[in-house]
């Protein structure tokens, strides 16, 4: 009996150091993520991007890290690795219309127009008025030469949304080198399954 205790005693022990251990860990990995969202909201994305990898040690927090870091690397202009962590997002929540608009939107700054029709398209046939995705598809086809698409699309917008009268304004006469669709920043719908 008097051998049972120790060891009891030491399971115990070594049970609770456990489970201290790793609320510890999730405390550490939330605190990472808080001071990542400090940075981010700073456009330290350095420092952002740094804190927001630490803080993927949590497998509570992995999707809204890599969100929040495609998004960085999309607003840093590193399209490609953007490209990457956008795609494996939405192969995990494969409906997400913040997704596609985001992956959408990096296909169209990387030159993908083709892609970032195909992904503007399948979200205005879920969400008719979506109207930064109206928007970017309207330059899209103007970039490509298409302007009778984005003329027709952008009187249906018109007709959805009269009262933004500047939607006209967004089909060029001239093709430009550089294609600037509407900011992912303002289409923040952070609706990431974690």
């Amino acid at each position: 009996m008097k051998k049972i205790i120790p060891v009891l005693f030491a399971l115990c022990f070594f049970f609770y150091s456990c489970i201290t251990s790793s609320v510890v860990m999730k405390e550490m990995y939330s605190e990472y993520y808080a001071i990542a969202e400090q940075y981010y909201t700073n456009k330290n994305y350095i420092k952002a991007l740094e804190y927001y990898s630490k803080a993927k040690g949590s497998s509570e927090l992995v999707n809204s890290c890599n969100y929040k870091m495609a998004r960085i690397y999309t607003q840093t202009g590193d399209y490609s690795t953007a490209y990457e962590m956008f795609t494996s997002l939405l192969l995990q929540d494969p409906d997400n219309s913040s997704l596609m608009s985001s992956l959408a939107y990096v296909c169209g700054k990387k030159g993908d127009y083709e892609e970032a029709v195909k992904l503007y398209e399948n979200i205005l046939q879920k969400y008719t008025y979506d109207t930064v995705s109206m928007k970017n598809l309207i330059m899209i086809y103007n970039h490509m030469g298409k302007k009778d698409k984005a003329l027709s699309l952008a009187s249906e917008y018109a007709e959805k949304f009269p009262l933004d009268s500047q939607v006209f304004s967004l089909i060029t006469e001239e093709k430009t080198e550089e294609l600037e669709p509407i900011d992912i920043e303002n289409n923040d719908n952070e609706t990431v399954n974690n």
